[in-house]
């Protein structure tokens, strides 16, 4: 699809010039991985614990978001309310927790990565509520990797490259 290139690109495009110059200087490296799970874990935490006054701090704008109506989003409130509304969507179907899966991180450049993955969402009773697959947008800045944005993709096709 063209707008959610076109939003990716465009979110890349308005990080702060600060990341962007970083790039030239560092390579990206292990430690950049382990710091990337380690900031979607508890950003993935928060959500689960519905402690959203701590996403800002895993989260960043702009903040792109491809789906159905794709958008460049401005203000972290925005943010941190929509990621609210769809987490508390899942518990009047009787939601108990979210297990990451696997992370294929796509580099592209020593700070601008995409994460692609499947996250499976249970039910109290232990089965499975339902999977969901994105891709996210994630930057380093002066502050860490932060989410910067995120692309639906069906779960079939999650992890798969040609």
């Amino acid at each position: 699809m063209i707008i959610p290139s076109v939003l990716v690109i465009t979110a890349i495009m308005m990080s702060p010039l600060q990341a962007v110059q970083q790039s030239r200087d560092n390579k990206f490296q292990k430690s950049d991985v382990n710091e990337i799970e380690r900031v979607f874990s508890s950003y993935n935490q928060a959500l689960v614990e519905k402690k959203y006054q701590e996403l800002p701090r895993y989260v960043q704008v702009p903040f792109v978001i491809a789906d159905g109506m794709p958008r460049i989003i401005t203000e972290i409130g925005v943010v941190v309310a929509g990621l609210r509304r769809t987490r508390e969507s899942l518990d009047e179907r009787g939601y108990a927790k979210s297990i990451p899966g696997k992370a294929h991180i796509s580099v592209l450049a020593s700070d601008r990565v995409l994460v692609n993955r499947i996250i499976n969402h249970y039910k109290k009773d232990g089965s499975l509520l339902e999977s969901r697959a994105n891709f996210y947008l994630m930057i380093k800045s002066s502050e860490g990797w932060k989410i910067a944005g995120t692309v639906q993709q069906e779960v079939a096709y999650a992890g798969k490259m040609y």
